[in-house]
């Protein structure tokens, strides 16, 4: 014998059955796992009682669909005929509590279906953290470099009279890079990139720009933090460097 209990609602015995039991991992862009994802498909059978026993599977029925209406939020298990937990979704370890996917359904009703008895379906999910702490989910990172490469400055002038021409104004020119990127953990604030070159910053407003983003929700859970950076460099020798690589 076994039995289903939802919350406080306890199905009749050996009444719901899995139609489907799945684990699935949820992953983050650079492939790791983020979640594992359980998802349970049931489908159970109310029998009817008693003088009017319609009257009693739609009254068996009211109960059953006000068990679930809350849209999860409850701990589902199902035990074995010596009270053994066989199967079970934590909600209190679930990322947001056990959700309620598919509602108490059923089908057409016709014949002895919803006289003597009637068949329903119904199905749980619940999420659970695979990563954990500062693991990174997602990261990314471009190095440019946008000068002369060091050589003479030269400026296209026209003058009121004659041909335009190309004027070399310097002998030669700085080197300019900027490093810029973004990252997303599980755990909050994560630490932007260090500067390739800390020595060679712009010295002027705007040379690092670090940006914090709204984690990403499920269910009122925090699940995803990120963070974006942006650095702008100038020197007067080559800047050499490529970006940093993680994941």
């Amino acid at each position: 014998m076994t039995q289903f209990i939802y919350g406080s609602y306890a199905h009749a015995p050996d009444s719901v059955a899995f139609t489907g039991l799945t684990r699935t991992y949820v992953d983050a862009p650079n492939g790791k796992h983020k979640f594992l994802r359980l998802q349970m498909n049931c489908k159970g059978k109310l029998i009817g009682r008693g003088s009017n026993p319609r009257a009693d599977i739609f009254g068996q029925l009211n109960t059953l669909q006000a068990a679930y209406a809350g849209g999860g939020g409850e701990n589902a298990r199902m035990i074995d005929d010596n009270g053994g937990t066989m199967f079970f979704l934590d909600n209190g370890f679930a990322i947001g509590g056990v959700v309620v996917t598919n509602p108490i359904s059923h089908e057409e009703i016709s014949g002895a279906e919803s006289v003597t008895y009637l068949r329903y379906t119904f199905g749980l999910q619940a999420d659970f953290f695979f990563a954990t702490g500062t693991e990174v989910l997602n990261f990314q990172e471009t190095v440019s470099f946008s000068d002369n490469w060091g050589r003479p400055l030269c400026v296209e002038r026209v003058p009121a009279v004659g041909e335009p021409i190309i004027q070399q104004v310097t002998e030669a020119s700085f080197f300019h890079a900027t490093q810029s990127g973004s990252m997303t953990t599980v755990g909050p604030n994560p630490t932007p990139m260090d500067p390739l070159w800390p020595d060679n910053l712009r010295g002027q407003d705007g040379s690092v720009s670090v940006t914090y983003d709204s984690p990403v929700m499920i269910r009122g859970v925090p699940v995803e933090y990120s963070v974006k950076w942006a650095y702008q460099f100038v020197s007067t020798t080559p800047l050499v460097g490529l970006p940093n690589i993680m994941g």
